[in-house]
C-alpha cells in the first residue's frame, strides 16, 4: 500500500473512528497524543490531529498510521496489545 496516498472517503471515516476510539480508551487527552506524534515524526500542527479526530480534515495512509503507532504505543507501554489499526487493517471486522 502506497503510504503517501490519501485516503477516500470511506476510509476516512473509518480512520476517524478507530483513532477517536483509541484515544478515548488510551485516557490520553489532544496534547498528549500530539506530542507522541511529534516524538514519532514532524507532524501538522495540532489543530489538523483536532480536525483529523473530527473527520474534517482528509488524510493519508502513511499519517493515519502514525497517529496509531502513537496510540498504539500508549497501550504497548501499559502492558496491553495494540488495538488501534492501521491503514491496512481499517476495513477488518471487528473495528475498534
Amino acid at each position: 500500500m502506497d503510504p503517501t496516498r490519501w485516503l477516500t472517503a470511506d476510509e476516512q471515516q473509518l480512520s476517524s473512528r478507530a483513532l477517536r476510539t483509541g484515544l478515548a480508551l488510551s485516557g490520553l487527552d489532544l496534547d498528549a497524543l500530539w506530542s507522541r506524534c511529534v516524538a514519532l515524526e514532524e507532524f501538522p500542527a495540532m489543530p489538523w490531529l483536532a480536525a483529523v479526530l473530527d473527520d474534517s480534515q482528509a488524510r493519508t495512509a502513511h499519517q493515519h498510521d502514525v497517529i496509531a503507532q502513537a496510540l498504539n504505543d500508549t497501550f504497548l507501554d501499559d502492558g496491553q496489545d495494540h488495538p488501534v489499526r492501521y491503514t491496512a487493517q481499517l476495513a477488518d471486522e471487528p473495528p475498534i
